[in-house]
């Protein structure tokens, strides 16, 4: 799983932002060299610039010629060419890993969604769920794009100015900079503004998003009912809240820019004063000059730019803070599952009653680790409902117990980390083969889907894992589909897995050979598999057999066998 981080004791730590930085060791590789080459080969244009600037002066002295001009120039190009090319390079490589860290935080966030609990999924709101899943990630990731390239960008080559600077004199270099720690201070101080106005401007587009959503969900209710004018206003109030939020938050993020620059530029002062003086002693010469002022100019630009990352950062540890709690809620999730001991399930007259009907009733049976149950029998007899029973999606009478504790008791969230259930219908996702199977899992799918007869599929080309499924199936056959379903609840499955006729649209040959898998693969978790064809019914260890009945008012008969 992304989130997980394994120490060397084997327990979980805490998620944190280098676990997704790891991932990516070999970009950050590519991108420190180009990075490196980059930035300490900007200080080739100061240096340029003096060169060119003194002669000048000598050609307008009568000392040197056009043809030095152009020695010089022509070499100013070619270095310029390697930086720039470098620079190029650099772009291209933090930008892939930004968008590799997006694509890996918006996975292990997925899949932290949809281990939520659906009482706090409510409780918080789809709007405020859709701005961390969407807004907040990617503000993350931006930020994490920015301090890398800032990094090089500012930090490297605020290095290598100031070397310059500090060889051609320490003294000046001192005093030209006392400045710039007042623009820090004043990035610093303002630091808890930035904080606050993005918090609120992150909660406000949150709510936001809520009430666009309750505002097209609920479009007719709330014009037939007469009251959409009283909607309109409330939505337009909610709407001037985000953009007075938005507004304030990106002043205090951006407008404080031009006057941390005037700031850092101060320091040109002291350069005028004794750097000129230097040039009238005959000290410096005006290459000297020229290249330590232009060094400086730089040096001040860059250093705004380190105010600017401080905010930029800030605004990322707001958004992370908000999708933390739910990375570290899907890890617990994740982890919770993997460590669950096998069970025993036993049910003692176990009923069933739906629309003032008996579906049936008096069924008595046991489930051990390692097992596999069959329920079969005639069409609409129950056999469905007793899946959705173990899966706690219908009430029951009689007991239920899953290792002495009773299944009606237990908490949602506790049961859906138990028991997973594969649909007779299976739901699928517009999205591409391997991301209908992982659901968000950083996990390798393909062993899944051999296990699902689907490998031969993609062995021919006629699947691949980017083929892109649609929610209605295309292009999937009807007995692709299953399959799909099915190798996405081995993936996922808890102790308990209950498998609704996922044979239904194969052959009996690709029938045999998933049972085969499915045994293999079982281990100690119990499968509850229900299925109406025989041959696979009789290799199971125990069946429960409706054989029908008086649905009407006693409801269907049971009989259990044990085939073991």
């Amino acid at each position: 799983m992304e989130t997980e981080e394994q120490g060397m004791n084997g327990r979980t730590r805490p998620v944190r932002i280098r676990s997704f930085l790891r991932r990516e060791a070999g970009l950050l590789a590519f991108l420190t060299v180009t990075g490196l080459v980059y930035n300490v080969g900007m200080t080739a244009g100061p240096y340029f610039e003096g060169q060119l600037a003194q002669c000048l002066a000598d050609i307008l002295g009568g000392t040197r010629g056009a043809a030095d001009m152009a020695r010089i120039a022509g070499l100013y190009v070619a270095v310029i060419a390697v930086v720039q090319g470098s620079r190029a390079g650099k772009r291209f490589f933090v930008r892939r890993f930004a968008n590799h860290i997006n694509r890996r935080m918006r996975a292990a966030l997925y899949h932290a969604l949809v281990h939520q609990d659906e009482a706090r999924v409510r409780a918080e709101g789809t709007g405020a769920l859709m701005t961390k899943a969407v807004t907040d990630v990617d503000a993350t990731t931006e930020g994490i794009r920015k301090f890398t390239t800032e990094l090089f960008d500012t930090g490297v080559v605020m290095v290598a100015y100031l070397a310059m600077l500090a060889w051609y004199d320490v003294r000046l270099a001192a005093c030209s900079c006392v400045f710039l720690p007042l623009a820090y201070f004043w990035a610093v101080r303002l630091k808890k503004r930035v904080a606050l106005a993005s918090a609120a401007a992150r909660e406000s587009e949150g709510a936001l998003a809520a009430a666009t959503m309750d505002r097209i969900g609920h479009e007719a209710l709330y014009r037939t009912s007469g009251v959409e004018a009283g909607r309109n206003a409330l939505y337009e109030t909610q709407l001037a809240s985000y953009e007075a939020a938005s507004i304030r938050s990106g002043v205090l993020e951006n407008a404080m820019q031009p006057l941390y620059r005037i700031v850092s530029l101060l320091g040109v002062l002291p350069i005028f004063w004794f750097g000129g003086s230097y040039v009238m002693q005959g000290t410096w010469d005006i290459a000297a000059f020229t290249t330590f002022f232009s060094c400086f100019l730089k040096f001040a630009v860059k250093s705004s730019h380190a105010a600017k990352l401080f905010n930029a950062v800030q605004k990322a540890q707001v958004s992370w803070r908000r999708i933390w709690p739910l990375l570290e809620s899907g890890q617990e999730e994740a982890v919770r599952q993997e460590a669950l001991a096998p069970v025993t399930i036993e049910a003692r007259n176990l009923s069933v009653e739906r629309g003032g009907k008996t579906l049936f009733s008096g069924l008595s049976f046991s489930l051990r680790p390692g097992e596999i149950l069959a329920v079969t029998g005639p069409v609409a007899c129950g056999k469905s409902t007793l899946g959705e029973v173990m899966a706690g999606f219908v009430p029951y009478g009689g007991c239920l117990t899953v290792d002495g504790q009773e299944l009606s008791s237990m908490e949602a969230g506790e049961l859906r980390g138990l028991v997973t259930r594969m649909d007779h219908a299976p739901e699928l996702l517009h999205a591409t083969l391997a991301e209908n199977v992982a659901l968000g899992r950083n996990v390798d799918v393909l062993p899944f889907l051999q296990k699902a007869e689907l490998g031969q599929d993609i062995e021919s080309g006629a699947l691949s894992l980017e083929t892109e499924v649609f929610a209605d199936g295309r292009p999937l056959s009807g007995g692709q589909q299953a399959r799909l379903a099915f190798a996405r609840t081995l993936v996922h499955a808890g102790t308990v897995v209950v498998l609704d006729d996922p044979f239904a649209s194969v052959d009996a040959e690709t029938e045999r050979r998933m049972f085969e898998h499915l045994r293999a693969w079982q281990g100690r978790r119990s499968v509850v598999l229900i299925s109406s064809r025989m041959d696979v019914v009789s290799k199971c260890d125990r069946v429960v057999e409706f054989t029908g009945g008086n649905q009407a008012s006693t409801g269907s008969l049971c009989k259990v066998m044990s085939l073991s």
